[in-house]
């Protein structure tokens, strides 16, 4: 799962789907972010993401990593490194707890004409390469300047599609979060249940669950694009969602007219009470005003698509 500590960031990137940046003021507390990792807890989850914006610029972030590395869980740091490698002191103490703790380590992400302040990996080493503690931690520091999956048309990409165009992933699969809604329709709306068997026996891809800095858990990655489901400060700490309340997707993460058959599959399971159809990218470009949801799927109807989760009576 992934924690966004914070929507401030130092840069301001074509494709952020976040739509993070300088002027972005929200930060997440210490409770909530304790709350969070209770909830992590509870599933079989793993792996923790600690993201923003640009999460080093968190206040509380030292403490934030000494509480999540007491959890026997994968924690990774997701960076830009800029404000670190101008930042000796911080990121000192950050490598401190990486020697220490050998289930914290960072990523550092920065793509050319992308972000708005590349920085290219060399940058990093030259800076880093003779300080000793560098040595000891840098196994644990991985450096990715590609986008190999391509980018999703969510946040401020659906502001430049045209300066993004060569990146625009497309698929014909149907959203990532699929996986997630069949299966919590599967186990009764029990999202700790959901979660876990999702991540223990998916063999596609998925989308992974995001909580935001005011303890909002959304089931897609994609930042204030996805639907709310849940908050982790609420006192039941096992919670059961209710299945005919859920919003179901926003649709926005479509990108393909590859995935026509699936976009009227998911939206005919899952009706959108808060974002429309029309607000996506695939919709914007290739959709007509055809009907959308065929009359033949019925509502709330269980149904598989190439993107699948295959779950055991």
């Amino acid at each position: 799962m992934t924690i966004r500590i914070i929507n401030t960031c130092n840069q301001f990137c074509l494709h952020c789907m976040q739509q993070s940046g300088p002027n972005e003021k929200d930060i997440m507390s210490l409770e909530t972010f304790q709350n969070t990792l209770e909830f992590i807890n509870s599933t079989s989850t793993k792996l923790i993401n600690i993201s923003g914006g640009e999460p080093t610029l968190h206040p509380e972030l030292l403490d934030f990593l000494k509480l999540a590395i007491k959890y026997n869980k994968e924690i990774v740091l997701l960076t830009n490194g800029s404000y670190l490698l101008n930042n000796p002191k911080l990121r000192h103490e950050i490598f401190i707890l990486m020697l220490k703790h050998k289930n914290l380590s960072m990523q550092v992400t920065s793509v050319k004409n992308i972000y708005s302040n590349f920085t290219h990996q060399k940058n990093f080493e030259k800076e880093l390469k003779p300080l000793l503690i560098y040595k000891k931690v840098k196994d644990r520091i991985v450096y990715v300047n590609t986008l190999e999956n391509g980018i999703v048309p969510v946040g401020r990409a659906l502001n430049n599609l045209t300066k993004l165009t060569e990146q625009i992933r497309t698929t014909s699969e149907a959203p990532r979060c699929f996986n997630l809604y069949n299966a919590l329709r599967h186990f009764k709306g029990n999202l700790i249940e959901t979660i876990s068997y999702v991540k223990q026996n998916s063999s596609t891809s998925l989308c992974i669950p995001l909580v935001i800095e005011n303890g909002d858990m959304l089931f897609g990655e994609y930042g204030n694009t996805c639907n709310v489901i849940w908050n982790v400060n609420n006192t039941n700490k096992n919670p059961i969602l209710k299945i005919e309340d859920l919003n179901g997707p926003c649709g926005a993460c479509y990108v393909s007219k590859k995935q026509e058959g699936n976009v009227n599959i998911h939206l005919a399971c899952y009706p959108n009470k808060h974002n429309k159809i029309t607000d996506s990218y695939l919709y914007k470009i290739e959709f007509t005003t055809e009907t959308i949801v065929p009359s033949s799927i019925k509502y709330g109807e269980y149904v598989e698509t190439e993107s699948r989760l295959r779950i055991k009576s």
